[in-house]
């Protein structure tokens, strides 16, 4: 074997082994990876970008996680290049650490569930680019106080605001989805001009105590105020033209329900299970669906070619304007349109002039009353007739006025339910069983259930109708000196054996009054019976 000689000066290269290749390709793959790395890192990842606060958005500019500590935060206006337009899907869900949340105006929506559940959420300053939340966005954020949406806010998911809140709820001119604020302790609600109250259920069990409704709101949903045991005060506006089946149902007590005038048909169940104070039924109404007014001290019929569907109607007085117009329904298996204590039959003086099958379309169970400037002969005329239709231990009486509750019995004296004195200056007074009471210009209808002994001595009266079932005490009408008629209904023998009188309710009074009583009672000798309780 030969040697070849390498050129003078010339520098010997040693000889790579396969085994040494290797090695360096390794080195080189492995830099090559790692440099490959550095620079992904300094790539944008579109679905995973977060900012040193802890805020993680995703491709759309939506915050989607928070893994901040603060009880306050921030949502930042941009991550990055991209600004923030949303808050996604449960992003701070049940995040209860979190009390403070301030959203940049650069926030359009605010997606469902995003703060559900954070029960320390105290405030949130909503920012003024807000245009929608998301259904159930807040529900369960019981902490949450003195709400105010932005008025670029035009829809609100439903359960947005479930079983939600504290203090005030002022809204923006936005559709409310189904309810929205169901369940919610929001103690008071505020709606301007634009916002639609139409959805089913909207305030459902919710512990709002007032609420002011939009002046130009059109409809109000199915159930809008059902169960809502707090609300004592609601007034409908003007423009209000549709209200859902049982929007005030299971409400237990209304004091005052105004209805505006244009509203065309009371739905089924409109107050079932709700117990109302005044109710006046404008002239515009057309149709009563079954137990749309459930139980009413007063109600008035402005209308009387209303159509009234089986329990359409139930009260304790109610007043039929124009009655000699309406007709009453015929029904199957005794079942009313109408169930009351006391009707008034405004403009009949004859009872020629009730048309239709009132004994089966009515169940009255006190009184059938005429207009108060009635006579006697008419009254005796209407008594004759209701006892020839069936309705044996009704009583007549007319002295009452259009309203029911005459101007006189805000000159009566009151103490809880009792009466104690009169110190009005009219000749005549109805022993109503509401009272109207005013103070600092607002009235209220206390339910009366007793006279105190002597109320009426000294008062100027000369004629006093009792309807019936009120406890009469000692000498209640003793010294009432000006006293000539007491009109008594047909109750009252069946009152005295009840116990409803003292058994000297009637000693003191003068020797001339006249004792007025019903046709029905008169085969009864009933003087014996008023005798025992010192009738003179």
């Amino acid at each position: 074997m030969s040697w070849r000689s390498a050129p003078a000066g010339a520098a010997i290269r040693p000889r790579t082994t396969p085994e040494k290749r290797t090695e360096a390709s390794d080195k080189d793959s492995k830099k090559k990876d790692k440099k490959e790395k550095e620079e992904k890192k300094e790539e944008v990842d579109p679905d995973h970008v977060k900012d040193d606060n802890g805020f993680e958005r995703d491709a759309r500019g939506y915050i989607m996680a928070y893994e901040g500590e603060d009880e306050s935060i921030e949502i930042p206006a941009k991550i990055g290049d991209m600004e923030i337009t949303g808050i996604g899907f449960s992003a701070f869900a049940n995040k209860t650490d979190i009390v403070d949340v301030k959203i940049p105006d650069s926030v359009l929506i605010v997606d469902n569930n995003a703060f559900e559940g954070c029960t320390n959420l105290a405030t949130v300053d909503f920012g003024q680019g807000l245009t929608e939340i998301g259904s159930e966005a807040f529900s369960g954020c019981i902490s949450l106080s003195d709400v105010e949406l932005p008025d670029s806010c035009s829809f609100v998911g439903a359960q947005a605001f479930f079983e939600a809140g504290a203090g005030s709820f002022t809204g923006s001119p936005a559709e409310y989805g189904e309810r929205c604020f169901a369940g919610s302790t929001f103690t008071s609600f505020t709606f301007p001009a634009g916002s639609d109250l139409s959805a089913a259920n909207l305030f459902y069990e919710a512990q709002l105590m007032g609420i002011s409704l939009p002046s130009d709101l059109k409809e109000l949903g199915e159930s809008a105020f059902a169960s809502c045991k707090n609300l004592k005060d609601l007034v409908l506006p003007d423009s209000l033209g549709t209200i859902g089946p049982d929007a005030f149902s299971n409400m237990d007590f209304l004091p005052e329900l105004i209805l505006p005038e244009g509203i065309e048909e009371l739905p089924a169940g409109m107050t079932n299970g709700t117990c109302l104070d005044v109710l006046i039924i404008p002239k515009s109404v057309k149709k009563i669906g079954t137990g749309a007014v459930y139980d009413a001290a007063i109600v008035e019929l402005q209308n009387p070619e209303v159509e009234i569907e089986i329990g359409g109607v139930t009260g304790g007085y109610v007043f039929i304007k124009d009655a000699a117009k309406f007709v009453f329904p015929t029904t199957e298996d005794e079942e009313s349109v109408i169930t009351a204590g006391h009707i008034y039959l405004d403009g009949v003086y004859d009872p020629a002039q009730i048309q239709g099958d009132f004994y089966s379309s009515v169940t009255v169970e006190t009184q059938v009353q005429l207009p108060a400037d009635a006579t006697m002969e008419e009254t005796d005329a209407l008594d004759k007739w209701l006892v020839s239709i069936g309705y044996e231990e009704l009583a007549w009486m007319s002295g009452i006025t259009e309203e029911f509750i005459p101007e006189s019995t805000t000159d009566i004296d009151v103490e809880g339910t009792c009466i104690t004195g009169y110190h009005g200056s009219s000749d005549t007074l109805t022993l109503s069983r509401y009272v109207r009471v005013e103070e600092d210009g607002s009235w209220w209808l206390p339910y009366i259930d007793e006279v105190k002994t002597k109320a009426f001595a000294g008062s100027s009266v000369k004629t006093i109708y009792n309807p019936g079932s009120i406890n009469i005490q000692l000498q209640a009408f003793a010294g009432c000196d000006s006293l000539t008629d007491l009109w008594l209904t047909g109750s009252a023998l069946s009152d005295i054996g009840e116990g409803y009188y003292a058994d000297d309710a009637l000693v003191g009074l003068p020797d001339d009054v006249t004792i007025h009583l019903p046709e029905c009672l008169k085969a009864l000798e009933p003087e014996k019976t008023l005798a025992g309780v010192g009738m003179p």
